[in-house]
């Protein structure tokens, strides 16, 4: 969103930050990397926003690695539910009682969101392991419909061995307006 870009441009404007240089990242097609960087690079200019680089990333959606997988189901494992082997009655109270406990079913359903976050931590440290700092938009979701221990997961996962990062959560209003 714009804000993910405006916040890293008002950086820049501060001594501390001054030297550093804006690299964009976005997610695109395979088919459409070219056309995706210079959108992009033509956005950014109408902005008078400096960048040094726009890397379109096209495997964004590529699972991540095994072990990355198997190191997020151990990170919360001690949140898991595991409705499947207890009884219904006994799992039931357990949701009533404990409701930011990830489900079994819910981990089915948000898996291809969660592969994203864990595939996007391994693209972050391919590319910016280096930086002073990663800006970047915060997982989206529906109010009340992940569980926090899940959400929370994501963020870690999404974070995990890299410089500072700060999440940003966008309003879907725009930040960022211009006439053609």
């Amino acid at each position: 969103g714009g804000l993910t870009l405006l916040i890293p441009y008002l950086l820049t404007t501060k001594k501390k930050w001054k030297d550093c240089k804006i690299r964009v990242f976005i997610g695109g097609k395979i088919n459409r990397i070219d056309h995706d960087r210079r959108a992009m690079a033509t956005l950014l200019s109408k902005f008078r926003i400096d960048f040094s680089d726009i890397m379109v990333l096209g495997d964004i959606n590529t699972k991540p690695k095994k072990e990355n997988i198997i190191a997020f189901d151990d990170m919360i494992e001690p949140y898991r539910l595991h409705e499947d082997d207890k009884e219904q009655d006994i799992a039931d109270k357990m949701k009533e009682d404990e409701p930011w406990r990830i489900t079994d079913n819910e981990l089915e359903l948000y898996k291809t969101k969660t592969y994203r976050q864990i595939r996007l931590n391994e693209l972050l440290k391919e590319h910016s392991s280096t930086a002073n700092i990663i800006v970047m938009s915060l997982p989206v979701t529906r109010k009340g419909a992940v569980s926090s221990a899940l959400y929370m997961a994501w963020l870690e996962a999404l974070s995990k061995d890299l410089p500072p990062v700060l999440l940003v959560r966008g309003n879907h209003q725009s930040v960022l307006t211009f006439y053609s």
